[in-house]
């Protein structure tokens, strides 16, 4: 008796049929947790560029040469 056989006479398949969605899912979860957290860093790393770009571009920019 095969295994596939085996599996459809026990009744064992939704059994295996939902484990796999379980396992799927925690996978899925897994993945979009990894991108938020990529996603979260990113956009730190942009915003500290920013604010040193604006600081930059403040102290040296045509506006700041009009305040003096």
């Amino acid at each position: 008796m095969s295994t596939a056989q085996m599996v459809r006479r026990t009744g064992v398949l939704p059994l295996l049929a939902a484990l796999l969605l379980v396992l799927a899912v925690a996978a899925l979860r897994l993945v979009s947790l990894t991108a938020v957290v990529i996603a979260a860093a990113v956009d730190g790393v942009a915003e500290l560029a920013t604010d040193a770009l604006v600081s930059v571009a403040g102290a040296s920019g045509p506006v700041a040469h009009e305040r003096r």
